[in-house]
């Protein structure tokens, strides 16, 4: 269970087979206190069009996958650097409260 914090308007992305897909991003922090862990994620297709607000307590599902490659210099792989990336995409997200009130 997560509060939303902010929550980016979806902008069509183009895919690599021409074809566009709607992409945003959304910002959810852990339930418990004001310093639990926060999490920016990706939300594609028809999740990114569904509007939550600050102070939603969603149900969320991430996946978090983790990249690492070797920067080019000139043009070409520099194998003596290795930088690592995270992705966190949203795989499902339910809104359970609005406010901390049931909309059940």
């Amino acid at each position: 269970m997560c509060k939303v914090i902010a929550q980016t308007q979806p902008v069509a992305v183009q895919k690599q087979d021409g074809s566009t897909i709607q992409k945003g991003t959304i910002v959810v922090q852990e339930i418990g206190g004001k310093y639990d862990e926060s999490y920016a994620a990706t939300l594609l297709g028809n999740l990114a069009t569904t509007k939550f607000t600050p102070g939603d307590i969603v149900w969320v599902a991430l996946r978090f996958q983790a990249k690492d490659y070797h920067p080019k210099v000139n043009g070409v792989p520099d194998t003596t650097r290795t930088e690592y990336l995270q992705d966190i995409m949203v795989q499902d997200i339910v809104k359970v409260a609005v406010d901390n009130a049931e909309v059940f």
